[in-house]
Formats: C-alpha cells, sequence, structure tokens
C-alpha cells in the first residue's frame, strides 16, 4: 500500500503486478502519483513582536522559527512598533496604519501639532474647505498655506493675489475660500476667491460697505456675511 505521508512530497512510480494462476499470464503496469503538501507563505519576524516583514518571505508547510504569518509589521526593527501598537505621539507610525501620530482626540486633552509652515507672524486669516485648513497674510506677508490634519503637513499655496495686509476676514462658502477688507496702513475694501482645486485667486465684488479692517466674517449655507470692524466712523452695518 502506497502511503503519501511516508512517501513525501513529490512524483513516485508506482509498479503494479498481477498474475493469474489459472492461465499463468503475468505482468505489470507502471503509473506515476505525484504527491503534493500545500504550502504557506511566512514572514521574518525580526523584533520577535508576532509581526512579520512583506518584503522578507519563505514558503513552507509549516513554520520555521524567526518566521510568522502575519505580514503587517511596518517597522521589523522595533518590536514596540506594529499594528497593535498604541499610537502615541512621537512623530511615528506606530500602529502602522500609514498615518503618523493619528491620536484620538479626548475630551480635555490637547495634541501639539506640527508648526505652520510659514514663518512666525500676526493678524493673519484663515478659513477652512473640506476636511483642510488655509492660513495666510498678515502683516507684512501674503503667502498662504494648507494644513491637512491627516498627514499633520503643511504645504505652500499660491501666495494671496490682492495687495499684502492684516486684520482682514475670511470664510468659505462650499469648496472656496474667501477673504477681504483689512489694512496695510490703507483701510481696504476688495474681496477674493481662493479655489483649492485650481490653486488659483480670483478677485469678485467689492464689500459693501465701507472699506474696514478688524471685522467679523461667517457664511450661511451659499452665502457670506460681514459685519463692525472699525473704519474711523461710529457705526458698522452688515454686508452680504
Amino acid at each position: 500500500m502506497f502511503d503519501p505521508s511516508l512517501a513525501g512530497a513529490g512524483v513516485h512510480t508506482i509498479t503494479y503486478c498481477f498474475s493469474d494462476i489459472g492461465t499463468g499470464c503475468i505482468d505489470s503496469c507502471n503509473f506515476a502519483i505525484t504527491v503534493e503538501y500545500p504550502q504557506t507563505t511566512f514572514y521574518q519576524d525580526a523584533d520577535s513582536d508576532g509581526y512579520g516583514n512583506l518584503a522578507v518571505s519563505i514558503l513552507g508547510c509549516t513554520v520555521s522559527v524567526g518566521f510568522v504569518s502575519n505580514s503587517g509589521d511596518c517597522n521589523d526593527e522595533n518590536e514596540a512598533i506594529h499594528p497593535d501598537a498604541e499610537e502615541v505621539c512621537n512623530g511615528v507610525d506606530d500602529n502602522c496604519d500609514g498615518l503618523v501620530d493619528n491620536v484620538l482626540l479626548q475630551e480635555g486633552v490637547w495634541s501639539q501639532k506640527a508648526d505652520f509652515g510659514g514663518s512666525a507672524r500676526n493678524s493673519g486669516v484663515g478659513f477652512s474647505i473640506g476636511s483642510k485648513a488655509y492660513i495666510g497674510i498678515g502683516v507684512g506677508k501674503k503667502d498662504f498655506w494648507e494644513y491637512d490634519p491627516i498627514t499633520d503637513i503643511w504645504s505652500q499655496k499660491a501666495d494671496f493675489e490682492g495687495l499684502g495686509r492684516y486684520n482682514a476676514v475670511g470664510f468659505s462658502i462650499d469648496a472656496r475660500g474667501y477673504i477681504g477688507t483689512g489694512t496695510d496702513g490703507s483701510l481696504k475694501k476688495d474681496f477674493w476667491e481662493y479655489d483649492p482645486s485650481t490653486n488659483i485667486w480670483i478677485q469678485k465684488a467689492d464689500f459693501g460697505g465701507t472699506a474696514r479692517e478688524a471685522a467679523v466674517g461667517f457664511s450661511i449655507g451659499t452665502k457670506g456675511y460681514i459685519g463692525t470692524g472699525v473704519d474711523g466712523g461710529d457705526k458698522k452695518i452688515l454686508g452680504v
């Protein structure tokens, strides 16, 4: 009887002999049997944290020492880094999800993020579009920057196209941002639209009220609102 567990993997030739006592006929035939064992991919686990390196693998029927069946380790030289690790604020992707310092926000807890990408400044302006934030201009500045909270990275965008200014107002409507009013020593009332999909600034209709600085702005639905501020007068109205 052929026992594949004893024969091992490979091609085995079996000879079958038979005879007929009555006729005296004796004959034989050969046939091949291929024995295959299912193989599994195992991954090197150099740091012994239970998770292997996708780039270093072997095939085998059983796991070898120093290898595991899980390939989720993104740093096989550090046992503290693996998919089950707790993500902490240390500039490292601790849990191998492709994100750095993606600490879950907890009530009452502040987490420091990457510093603003531009130079330090005051009296700038900002707005948000979708999941990203935008900050720019300010005293002596025209540059503009985008912040992605997922990657914790600042990216410089097109400079503001209007005259440099500070104490301006900003808000967003749908997928565009708006900046207007402010001062550079001379009060402003021009208004500008920024489209992040094209990275272009376009001048829009001037603010309907008097030129001013330190105003307040916000949006509701598809409309923006600006009011208060300083224009040298004694009363400020709300403009739409």
